[in-house]
């Protein structure tokens, strides 16, 4: 009877961010696991259709500024860095370049 009760207390008090955790962990395996498939299947598509690297374009990193919320809830505008990366150019046997 004793384990029930501090395991109300324990969810009571650690519940809600054990389950944010959980959740935010389920959403970047999925990320991870959309990545894996998505290069799987260019891959596959590369083979079939004879892609030949035509091209690449090198990656950047620049600031900007732009809009911001700060730690109150208050939005405003801040320093912001843009990262652009870069870029592989395939021609397929298809006729279409493919930029990745």
């Amino acid at each position: 009877m004793e384990i029930w009760y501090w395991l109300e207390g324990f969810w009571d008090d650690y519940g809600p961010p054990i389950m944010f955790g959980a959740v935010v962990v389920g959403v970047l395996v999925l990320m991870l696991y959309a990545v894996h498939q998505d290069a799987v299947e260019w891959k596959e598509f590369a083979a079939e259709h004879s892609c030949k690297v035509v091209g690449r374009v090198s990656g950047s990193t620049g600031t900007g500024f732009g809009t911001t919320v700060g730690a109150n809830g208050q939005i405003g505008f801040g320093p912001t860095i843009v990262s652009v990366p870069g870029k592989t150019g395939y021609q397929c046997d298809d006729g279409v370049t493919y930029w990745r």
